[in-house]
């Protein structure tokens, strides 16, 4: 599938600069790039789920609202 997306000079540079380094096209890194940050996000949501998602753990109420909000960020989105 094919998308448009918008990047700053340096980054997009920078990305040239190390596909040209290891031999592989600038598609092919932007797609290793996205599987191994969805694959990264994936295990930290997972990992904060086994933590925090367990209603019977208690936390004090600083704790759950710092805690609350951390998983919404982990759960909806990036900020880019």
């Amino acid at each position: 599938m094919r998308i448009t997306i918008s990047l700053p000079g340096d980054i997009l540079k920078s990305a040239e600069d190390l596909a040209r380094l290891r031999g592989v096209s600038r598609s092919a890194l932007f797609v290793t790039a996205m599987r191994q940050l969805v694959a990264r996000e994936s295990e930290t949501r997972a990992k904060l789920d086994a933590i925090y998602g367990n209603p019977r753990i208690y936390l004090p109420s600083p704790f759950r609202n710092v805690m609350a909000k951390a998983l919404r960020k982990a759960r909806g989105g990036y900020e880019w």
